[in-house]
């Protein structure tokens, strides 16, 4: 037996491993070097408050102390190991089936859970569904609109240009015919008066970056007296040629990328905001089919309203066949 140096308890040293019971204090192994105890003197062994606490198994530790009340804590703790035994067993079991309840309604919430969240899913995919349909036939609802505006705009031109067709007005559009030389001296086309001479070849396929494979540039000369015209507006029919297979529009020779050709060989051209603005005077640009031998050259009968100037409108088109000076 080994004694506490702090309390002076005697105590089994291996089986504490050098910890006194008593007041938990470590002593250090028989035969190693003892260390600072000046503090010790200052402890009063016989004033010691610490309690040992009540539980089994220290009795047997200081079997000097043993006695009725270590009795009585056995003998207490066997009657109701006794009268208990029944209700533990019973509490267990209802413990047990509790827990299995619990279990039970667990994992039936995760499943609802689970079925609720592949029920929002489902309605979520149905919404997303629906948004996308009503998108689908709000954008083809507008496409339509559009394209009803663009086939009025175009009607109310009278012509489908690039194409081999003509398109008439629901007015019908009347069409009059007349010779070059009758134009050369003078055609009256609603308020306007053109004086139109004669066409030209200005450029081959390939000799303009701007020229489209298996066309050619062309020019009719054209003079009008828009200096006495009464118009404000910004819509002025311009003159349009067929070439046996497509209508065409005057080319704005400003926005090519080989306009200054053009200037290199003194090539006077019309500007396609003339008509409608001010004197025409030079010639009208237009990209024909490569094999055309002659063009019909069309003027717009525009007349302007008497009561607002700034709209005009026609219903009558003057045409004229005019051969291709190669």
């Amino acid at each position: 037996m080994a004694k506490c140096e702090r309390c002076g308890a005697s105590f089994d040293y291996d089986e504490r491993q050098g910890v006194c019971p008593r007041c938990c204090f470590y002593n250090r192994p028989p035969g190693a070097a003892r260390q600072d105890t000046e503090w010790m003197k200052y402890y009063n062994v016989e004033d010691n408050s610490y309690q040992l606490p009540k539980s089994e198994g220290l009795a047997d530790l200081f079997p000097e102390e043993k006695s009725g009340w270590t009795k009585r804590l056995h003998a207490g703790h066997r009657e109701k190991t006794a009268a208990g035994g029944g209700r533990r067993d019973s509490s267990v079991r209802y413990r047990k089936a509790d827990r299995q309840k619990a279990a039970r309604r667990e994992t039936s919430k995760s499943r609802g859970t689970a079925a609720g969240a592949y029920r929002d899913g489902e309605d979520s995919g149905r919404a997303s569904l629906l948004g996308k349909v009503i998108a689908f036939v709000v954008i083809i609802c507008i496409l339509m609109v559009v394209i009803t505006a663009v086939l009025q705009v175009t009607s109310a031109r009278g012509w489908r240009f690039n194409s081999g067709e003509k398109e008439q007005e629901d007015k019908n559009i009347r069409i009059e015919t007349i010779s070059a030389q009758e134009a050369a001296e003078g055609v009256t086309a609603g308020d306007l008066t053109y004086y139109v001479g004669e066409a030209e070849t200005l450029f081959q396929e390939g000799e303009l970056s701007d020229l489209p494979a298996g066309e050619k540039c062309i020019g009719i000369w054209l003079e009008d007296n828009e200096s006495v015209l009464d118009y404000t507006g910004y819509s002025w029919e311009r003159p349009y040629v067929f070439d046996g297979t497509n209508f065409r529009e005057m080319v704005d020779v400003g926005a090519l990328d080989d306009q200054h050709y053009f200037t290199e060989k003194g090539i006077e051209t019309a500007s396609v905001y003339g008509v409608g603005y001010e004197d025409m005077h030079g010639y009208a640009v237009y990209f024909v089919d490569a094999a055309a031998q002659s063009v019909t050259l069309s003027l717009p009968c525009l007349t302007v309203d008497e009561n607002d100037t700034d709209v005009a409108g026609y219903s009558e088109v003057i045409d004229i066949a005019i051969p291709l000076n190669q």
